[in-house]
This record gives structure tokens, C-alpha cells and sequence, in this order.
């Protein structure tokens, strides 16, 4: 699918995450485990702009399980940021926030 027919789709992602607060934690951590799969097809700007923020957002989830299955998605979001002046700014919000890989501090 070219990149065109791809940024269709992220509203869809969009309004899914949005509606996704009224879920139960099995069907937030579902979209939390298919989140790094977003991250690798979208490019730079809507990673930025959209998924960084979920990813924040379902990482501090008040499941553990939640927060487990987004932490695999950090990397294909920094990967994004390769090169980016904005990747140690970045780093440093992601190590405020994290501890011991992928739980979350306490």
C-alpha cells in the first residue's frame, strides 16, 4: 500500500484511540501491541503528531498489562526520530517517565 492510501487510514486509527478510553484493558492493550506495526508504516510527521502521543498515553495506563504491551513500540517511534534534532529531547521524556524497560514507575 503506498503511502497515500495510508494516511487514510490514521484517522481511523485516530478516532479508534479516542474511543478506546471506554475500553476494557484487553481491547486497550490489542491496540497497544499493534501500535509499533503504526509507528513503522506512517512517516515522521504523523508518528510525531499521532502515535507518540498514544504511546505516551497508553503507557501510562493504570494496567500493567496495557503499559507492557505498548513498551515494544518505543523503539520503532525513536527509530523515526533518527537523525532528528528533536531525539534527545525525546530520549530524556522517555526516561522521566520510564524505568527498569517496560514497566512503568510507581
Amino acid at each position: 500500500m503506498d503511502e497515500e492510501q495510508r494516511l487514510q487510514y490514521i484517522d481511523v486509527i485516530k478516532e479508534y484511540h479516542q474511543e478506546a478510553k471506554r475500553f476494557k484493558w484487553r481491547q486497550k492493550a490489542k491496540f497497544a501491541k499493534n501500535l509499533s506495526k503504526y509507528a513503522n508504516l506512517f512517516n515522521l510527521n504523523i508518528v510525531s503528531n499521532d502515535l507518540l502521543p498514544m504511546f505516551i498515553q497508553l503507557s501510562d495506563d493504570k494496567n500493567q498489562t496495557v503499559c507492557q504491551e505498548v513498551a515494544p513500540a518505543l523503539a520503532p517511534i525513536l527509530m523515526k526520530y533518527a537523525g532528528d534534532e528533536r531525539l534527545p529531547s525525546i530520549v530524556t521524556i522517555m526516561r522521566k517517565n520510564f524505568r527498569f524497560g517496560t514497566y512503568k514507575q510507581r
